[in-house]
C-alpha cells in the first residue's frame, strides 16, 4: 500500500518544476530588494518570498482539487491591497468555504508581517507558479511536492543568491546543523515499512491510533507520509472531519531545531 494517495510522478518532472520555481524565488527576491531603500534585510526579504510562494502551491493544491472551496489567489491580492505575506494568508484563509480549510491557512500562515511592494504583489508570479506546476501535472498537487519545495528553501535560501560565498554558507549550516533531505520515493517506503504493519493488523483501536515522532522532522515529509497513511486506515473509518483532526493531533509529534521547518511542517 503506497503511503500518498497522488499517482507516482516522474522525478525529472518535479525537478523541471522545482526548477522554474526556484528562479522565480530569485526574481521575487532580487525585485523586492530593489524596492527597499538603505541596507535591505535579504533574509527576511528570502523568507517573505517562500511564504508566498507557499501560499501561491496550497491554493493551487486546494483549488485543483475543489475550485469552489478557496478564491483564487489574484482575486485575493487585487481585493487586499498593500498587504504582508501575513496578511495575505490571512485574507485568502478568510475566503475558504470550509471552516477546516480556513484553520489551514490560519495555522500555517505566514509569520513575515512587512508590506510586499506592489510591483512584487503585481508582477505575473501567481501565473508562473500555476505554469511551473503544469509542468510537473496540468490536474493536481502532490502533497510530497509542497515538502519538496520547503526542503528546497531551507537548502537554497535565497538570501544565498544576493552573496559570492552564500552556496558555501548554506552548506556549512546545513553540515553543522545535520540537515540531511530523503527522497519522497525512500519515505514512502520507510514509512509503509516502519508504521503500515501497525494499521494493517487491525490491532489499532478505531480513533486510537499508535504515536509518532519524528525527533527531527525538518520540512515534515515522515510526518505528512505517516498521516497520509493514517487517513487511509481503519482508524479513522466512519469518523468526522474533525474528529480525524483530533486523531492526527493525537497522533502526529515532531521536533527540529529549524523553528521556519518546524512552521512549515505544521
Amino acid at each position: 500500500m503506497p503511503a500518498n494517495h497522488d499517482p507516482p510522478i516522474p522525478h525529472e518532472r518535479v525537478a523541471r518544476c522545482l526548477k522554474y520555481i526556484h528562479e522565480w524565488r530569485e526574481h521575487l527576491a532580487h525585485a523586492w530588494e530593489g524596492q527597499v531603500g538603505g541596507t535591505p534585510d535579504v533574509q527576511a526579504i528570502g523568507e517573505a518570498v517562500d511564504d508566498l510562494i507557499s501560499l501561491a502551491l496550497l491554493v493551487e493544491k486546494t483549488r485543483r482539487v475543489s475550485p469552489d472551496s478557496i478564491v483564487p489567489l489574484r482575486s485575493v491580492i487585487a481585493s487586499a491591497g498593500t498587504v504582508s505575506a501575513r496578511g495575505l494568508w490571512a485574507a485568502v484563509g478568510q475566503s475558504a468555504s470550509s471552516p477546516i480549510l480556513a484553520a489551514v491557512f490560519a495555522a500555517t500562515g505566514s509569520g513575515t508581517q512587512m508590506p510586499v511592494p506592489d510591483s512584487v504583489l503585481g508582477s505575473p508570479w501567481v501565473e508562473r507558479i500555476g505554469e511551473a506546476l503544469n509542468l510537473m501535472s496540468p490536474t493536481g498537487v502532490p502533497s510530497a511536492f509542497i515538502g519538496d519545495f520547503h526542503q528546497l528553501c531551507l537548502a537554497r535560501p535565497t538570501e544565498a543568491s544576493f552573496f559570492h560565498f552564500g552556496k558555501l554558507e548554506t552548506q556549512r549550516r546545513r553540515h553543522d546543523w545535520g540537515s540531511h533531505y530523503t527522497p519522497t520515493p525512500i519515505i514512502e517506503h520507510l514509512v509503509h515499512q516502519a508504521f503500515g504493519p501497525h494499521l494493517d493488523s487491525g490491532a489499532v483501536a478505531k480513533g486510537c491510533p499508535p504515536r509518532i515522532l519524528d525527533p527531527s522532522c525538518g520540512c515534515g515529509a515522515f510526518l505528512i507520509a505517516a498521516t497520509e497513511m493514517l487517513l487511509r486506515s481503519s482508524t479513522v473509518t466512519g469518523l468526522s472531519a474533525q474528529e480525524r483532526v483530533e486523531v492526527i493531533a493525537r497522533a502526529i509529534f515532531g521536533t527540529d531545531i529549524d523553528a521556519k521547518a518546524v512552521r512549515w511542517t505544521r
